[in-house]
């Protein structure tokens, strides 16, 4: 039987930007939103959530996330 290990095996980092989305709201201008999930062995598990509070359709989303994982 593996042992976990307190320190994480494997670190991804994830660059995420986007700009000039489409106006696909009909009633507004949109709210960019970004969202990483991860796969479990339960399911997917939410890492990161980014929404911006604008309403602009030329809002600039840039952030980096990084996911550590044991194995």
């Amino acid at each position: 039987m593996a042992v976990a290990s307190s320190s994480p095996s494997s670190r991804v980092e994830l660059s995420i930007s986007c700009a000039n989305l489409m106006d696909k709201d009909v009633f507004s201008k949109s709210d960019p939103m970004a969202v990483v999930y991860v796969l479990k062995k339960t399911g997917f598990v939410e890492v990161s959530y980014l929404y911006i509070l604008l309403e602009v359709n030329d809002a600039i989303i840039s952030t980096n996330v990084v996911i550590l994982s044991w194995y």
